[in-house]
């Protein structure tokens, strides 16, 4: 994916943003933040319920221990709150924290759930957990929730970047002698000072270029669909992910008919009605457009009655 993209990663033999109906936008100098490249053959997601699961997995994980600043990044703050907190308050169990399931996307959105992050305010030294949490909820927001604007959406995509750009390059200036240190402080125990390499300390790598790329995507689109070179219903962010996929595969499976018993089709078949199927999505997302420009009218005409 980055290969393709050009994401710090190139393929100097295969210059596919270079061949004919490629896309191009035109990227401001001054944005020295952003790293997309401005031909592109193709632009995709990262699934983002799978990337909010990676990142709650890291949480959960025994070998990582990631710091920010003098700050640990621990689900024990989380168990603490549960502890020390009535359930009325934050609305967790600990099946929530510690799911059976590692791909529990349920568990994500409770953990990261703005009243969870409000009541850690009152667990000492969980500052850092929290922060974490943020990540996991600002990618809920700009890519699943739908009802997010998509300005909103680019908001806290970005809000993300900025976030995990200024983590890394910390954590660059360190050396691990001096965030073994600081994790020995933090424990009274010093088992954990020989198990840690520097790269424990941080998310993993392919999450951090999946949220690069997955931002990028999210700005790349918006300036494609500004100069009107893809339509308004591209901006439909939630719908791309594995979960969509895999209803759109069902979708095709259920148009054989009433009185038909086949599932199976050919790849020509399945595009057929993958056909069909963006008809009837587009007049989804025509007929949402015009109830919510019809309820703005609304509240502009009460308004001005006021």
């Amino acid at each position: 994916m980055r290969l393709l993209i050009g994401f710090f990663a190139d393929m100097p033999n295969q210059q596919f943003h270079l061949r004919d109906n490629a896309f191009y936008v035109g990227i401001p100098k001054s944005w020295d933040w952003f790293f997309m490249r401005n031909h592109q053959r193709i632009v995709f997601f990262q699934d983002s319920i799978h990337l909010c699961s990676k990142l709650r997995n890291r949480l959960l994980s025994s070998k990582a221990k990631m710091l920010f600043g003098d700050k640990l990044i621990s689900i024990d703050h989380i168990l603490q709150l549960i502890e020390t907190s009535s359930k009325r308050n934050h609305n967790l169990v600990k099946s929530d924290v510690l799911p059976k399931d590692r791909q529990n996307f349920v568990s994500c959105e409770k953990i990261s759930n703005e009243i969870v992050l409000n009541e850690l305010t009152s667990i000492p030294a969980s500052e850092a957990t929290k922060i974490y949490l943020e990540i996991i909820r600002n990618i809920r927001y700009a890519f699943i929730n739908k009802d997010t604007n998509y300005i909103d959406r680019i908001h806290y995509a970005w809000e993300n970047v900025f976030l995990i750009r200024f983590w890394y390059t910390w954590l660059s200036t360190k050396t691990k002698s001096e965030l073994n240190s600081t994790l020995a402080e933090l424990f009274s125990s010093q088992a954990h000072k020989k198990k840690n390499t520097k790269q424990q300390y941080f998310i993993t790598l392919p999450a951090m270029f999946s949220i690069e790329i997955n931002n990028h995507t999210l700005v790349y689109l918006a300036l494609l669909v500004i100069q009107h070179k893809l339509p308004t219903v591209c901006l439909h962010v939630p719908i791309v992910d594995s979960q969509t996929c895999e209803s759109t595969f069902r979708s095709c499976r259920a148009m054989s008919g009433p009185f038909s018993s086949i599932v199976n089709f050919t790849v020509h078949q399945f595009l057929q009605r993958v056909k069909k199927l963006s008809f009837l999505n587009s007049i989804k997302c025509q007929a949402g457009d015009s109830n919510a420009s019809d309820s703005n009218k609304k509240i502009v005409t009460s308004s001005q009655t006021v």
